[in-house]
Parts: C-alpha cells; sequence; structure tokens
C-alpha cells in the first residue's frame, strides 16, 4: 500500500482526509500500484452504509456534468461509484500524470475529503526533437570548439551530445544540455578538440536511449 502524494485540506465541507479516514478506520482509498499512464486504486468501505467516491484524470474538469449530489459543492458531478456495504474495489484508472479522488457524498459528513492526488508513470516520449547543429561548419577544428545548435521539442527536458569520428566511434562526450524550452542557435556545449581533418564528422544528439537524431556538419 501506498500513501497519495497530495491530500486535500480541510474545511467545513469537506472536514476530513483520506489519511484522516484511513487512520479512523473510515471509508478510504488505497493506492496498490503505478505504472506508465495509469494507477491502480482500492476503495475501502469498512462499515456498512454508503461510501461514494468520484474521480477525475490530470485536473481536467471538462469531465464534470451535471450538479454534485451534494448542494455544497459547485463544480459539477464527476464520474463516480458508491460502496453500500462492509467492501472494498479495485480500479486501474488511466492518465497522462495523476488521478485525483474525493468522497463528498453518501456516508457520513465527517469523513468526507476533497481532491486527494495520486500520480502515475509518466508515458515516454519517443518522438525525437528536430535538431540542427548551426556551428562549427568545417572539418578542421582545434582547440575549445563551441557547439551551437536549435532544438524544437514538444516536451523538452535533457540532451545528450556525443561528438563521433567517421567511422562511428565516439570522440567526445557525452555533454548534457538541461532545458525546459526549445533552443534556437545557442551555445549547447564546449568540447576541447584535437586538430585533426575530419574529426569532427557526426554530431548525436539523444533526448533518450531510443530516441535521437543524427546531424553531419
Amino acid at each position: 500500500m501506498f500513501p497519495a502524494i497530495g491530500y486535500a485540506g480541510v474545511n467545513a465541507i469537506t472536514p476530513s482526509t483520506n489519511y484522516i479516514n484511513r487512520n479512523n478506520g473510515w471509508a478510504h482509498v488505497n493506492r496498490l500500484s503505478k505504472d506508465i499512464g495509469e494507477v491502480t486504486l482500492k476503495f475501502v468501505q469498512p462499515r456498512d452504509f454508503y461510501a461514494c467516491f468520484e474521480y477525475r484524470t490530470d485536473g481536467d474538469t471538462s469531465q464534470a456534468s451535471g450538479t454534485n449530489y451534494n448542494t455544497d459543492i459547485t463544480d459539477g458531478l464527476y464520474p463516480y461509484f458508491c460502496l453500500s456495504t462492509i467492501s472494498s474495489i479495485t480500479k486501474t484508472i488511466q492518465a497522462n500524470e495523476y488521478v485525483e479522488i474525493r468522497m463528498v457524498f453518501g456516508g457520513e459528513r465527517d469523513e468526507r475529503f476533497d481532491w486527494t492526488k495520486f500520480v502515475v508513470l509518466p508515458i515516454p516520449d519517443t518522438t525525437a526533437p528536430d535538431v540542427k547543429i548551426t556551428a562549427p561548419t568545417t572539418y578542421l577544428l582545434s582547440g575549445i570548439v563551441e557547439i551551437w545548435g536549435s532544438i524544437v521539442d514538444d516536451n523538452p527536458h535533457h540532451y545528450w551530445l556525443v561528438v563521433v569520428n567517421s567511422e562511428g566511434s565516439k570522440v567526445a562526450g557525452p555533454g548534457t544540455v538541461n532545458e525546459t524550452n526549445s533552443l534556437t542557435d545557442v551555445s549547447l556545449w564546449s568540447w576541447e578538440s584535437i586538430k585533426k581533418k575530419n574529426l569532427l564528422r557526426v554530431l548525436r544528439v539523444n533526448s533518450d536511449i531510443s530516441n535521437f537524431g543524427t546531424f553531419a556538419v
């Protein structure tokens, strides 16, 4: 059993939390496992009356429809299910980043809790970035070489630059670039080269082991 990563605040409408409920032996949710793009949750009602759980994914408020059964809740009614007796149910819910659960109607008022977040493992980005090396533009290099380039990526994060020779053997690197935004013609890495013709033949830019572009200069 794993805890949620985010607990809701306590107020007059939701006077409890999932954590408090679990400790008190009240209706609650346990995370059994998380995987890529999904989380498996166990919903538990240890007492013999209704407990109703709403859920949504990635904070998407468009998943709400209609009026909530609790008139104090003004953001609508989300998909839900109820346990009416001493029982439990396990559900796997898919999401890009996280799943949220709340309990705001059914059962005892003092055990109601607001949105509580359970993360999933992120879906891997398998689309190679659009990369262009803009400098150097010559094969004959010496001294400290500034490698410039542009990287366009829908999910910028970090990249490894590797210099290989004409036979494909690594000469230098990897140099690491950490960015959360796409880059346009900027200095990516400084490399201390050896003066030798045709040494710099290919720059390989990787954002993931299986996700790279190779570019001749």
